[in-house]
């Protein structure tokens, strides 16, 4: 009787995306995909979509920070080469002091021909430093 060699399970790899169109956030599940397919590992995408506007939504901003915090990469992705919008920027500023001394990536989709990837990770020493310095030039 011949042994079965032991089923390899998918690794779980949450993305949190964010779009400010459909089309964005279909291209950026795709493109993810198609990265985790040439892992050597397998893995299954479980992916947390927000549009933009409901980044900016009191009524879900802190769910969708909460969202961002647990996932493995954050995405922003839009069909249109453009910059944030001041309210995504606010977001992502939320975030980042959310994320002090934890790491965190993050990967910026933007139109056909730009894709950034950030990864973030600060001691929390040196986080805890950076805000003390920054409570204090505010202050002065």
């Amino acid at each position: 009787m011949k042994r079965r060699p032991p089923a390899i399970r998918p690794v779980p790899f949450s993305a949190f995306i964010a779009y400010p169109e459909i089309a964005a956030g279909r291209d950026a599940l795709g493109v993810i995909n198609e990265v985790l397919r040439a892992a050597p590992q397998p893995h299954v995408l479980e992916p947390m979509l927000w549009r933009f506007d409901q980044l900016a939504n009191p009524r879900w901003r802190a769910r969708a920070l909460a969202d961002a915090a647990r996932a493995d990469v954050i995405v922003l992705a839009s069909t249109a080469a453009i910059g944030l919008t001041p309210a995504v920027e606010n977001w992502m500023q939320a975030l980042l002091a959310q994320q002090l001394g934890r790491r965190t990536t993050i990967v910026a989709l933007l139109g056909t021909d730009e894709a950034w990837t950030i990864s973030i990770d600060q001691p929390a020493a040196v986080a805890e430093t950076q805000t003390l310095v920054a409570d204090l030039s505010r202050a002065a």
